[in-house]
Parts: structure tokens; sequence; C-alpha cells
């Protein structure tokens, strides 16, 4: 396989222990030899009459509705503001309360918190500025 499909994890070897320990290692390995296999496959099986994917369309065709495959790219969003206010509410309370934000130290903890207050009472919209910073200590943790 090239070094393009390749994942280099500061910490291997504990990634590795942790696959083994939840059992999930032969998932892992036929997941690989999968992706060797399509690696190699002739491009013409990958795209045929200028249809990407085409190989795995047809697979998809005997298990999933038509409407599904063939409609165009589909895009995710953050939850709504309300989403934040409501059934996100104490998630987020629990990663922008002022001590978590100041422990880790990136952020400025006072001017997240007024705007997670504004957020709240109505007085602004802040869900993408909250959701990138809420997202952050995940992307954190991924790359440590």
């Amino acid at each position: 396989m090239t070094s393009e499909l390749r994942c280099d994890y500061p910490d291997t070897e504990a990634m590795l222990a942790a696959i083994r320990q939840w059992g999930i290692e032969p998932a892992v390995q036929r997941f690989n030899r999968f992706v060797e296999f399509v690696w190699h496959l002739p491009l013409l099986m990958k795209i045929k009459q200028g249809q990407e994917k085409w190989l795995l369309k047809q697979l998809l065709y005997k298990y999933v509705p038509s409407p599904l495959i063939d409609r165009p790219k589909m895009g995710f969003c953050s939850p709504t503001d309300s989403g934040l206010r409501v059934s996100l509410r104490d998630w987020a309370e629990s990663l922008l309360s002022e001590n978590r934000l100041h422990e880790q130290g990136y952020l400025n903890s006072r001017a997240i918190r007024q705007k997670w207050q504004k957020h709240l009472s109505g007085e602004r919209n802040w869900q993408l500025l909250l959701w990138n910073i809420l997202s952050f200590p995940d992307s954190l943790n991924a790359h440590q």
C-alpha cells in the first residue's frame, strides 16, 4: 500500500493495544485487506462512463434504495442554535465551563463564557463559533 493511505499516530502502539483489547483487531485486519484489494483494482472498475465509485455503487444497489445512492452529495451541519440551548445544553455547559477552559489553557475562557451566556439568553446566535469551540477538545485529543 502506498504511503498516502498510511495513518501514523503519535502513539501507534497504544492504539493497537486498544484495538486488541476491545477485540476489533480481526475487523481492522479485514478492512485493511479490503482497502488493499480496492487499491489494486483497475481504474476502469472504479470509474465507468464518467461515474466515480462505480463498483461501490453497484454493490450498494443490492442493499440500499437507489435514491439514496444517486442523490447529490450532502454535507452536515452543526446543531441548531436552539439545539445548543436545549437538548445539548448540559453537554455544552460541561465543555464550556470556565474551569475546564482555563485548565486547557488554549482559549480565552472569559470571552467564550460571555458568548455562551449571550447565546443562551437569545441575545445573539453564536452557534457556529460555539460549535467550533465545542469540537476543539476532540480535535486536540486526536492530535496528541
